[in-house]
């Protein structure tokens, strides 16, 4: 599959199958969720200057950090302001996508080595392989 810009997707965790869910709670905190259809599941794409802006259908938030210094385990939270990204198919399998800090081998990353429960914290961490759960499949959603 090709990303467009201008669609909407529901990003699954490639080891897990829970998506990437911004907190309805919170607003703010990034989790790895079972799918049941929401906006806040679903992420509308642009592309901008050669990098990729992730904003959520549900609440207009963007796609972003935590506040600090960009490595393992920093926390991936739904921010006011457009965040851009790098999306580059995984070098192992090519039907799923790491998304990278731009210019960092820092990725999105389903943490707890891909820990399926619902509430699971997406970070960012260093590139690893196989690392499943650091790959995205990309699913359409209207």
């Amino acid at each position: 599959m090709t990303i467009q810009p201008g669609n909407r997707y529901i990003l699954v965790n490639a080891k897990s199958g829970t998506v990437l869910d911004l907190s309805g709670t919170d607003g703010y905190s990034v989790l790895g969720w079972n799918q049941h259809g929401g906006d806040n599941q679903k992420w509308e794409l642009s592309h901008e200057n050669n990098q990729w802006i992730f904003r959520n259908v549900g609440s207009g938030k963007y796609l972003g950090l935590a506040e600090g210094e960009v490595d393992d385990n920093l926390p991936i939270h739904g921010v006011n302001d457009p965040v851009p990204w790098d999306i580059f198919p995984d070098k192992d399998n090519d039907s799923v996508y790491r998304i990278f800090v731009p210019g960092t081998r820092f990725n999105v990353d389903l943490s707890d080595h891909g820990n399926p429960d619902n509430g699971t914290l997406v970070t960012l961490w260093g590139t690893w392989q196989p690392g499943a759960n650091q790959t995205w499949r990309f699913e359409q959603a209207d």
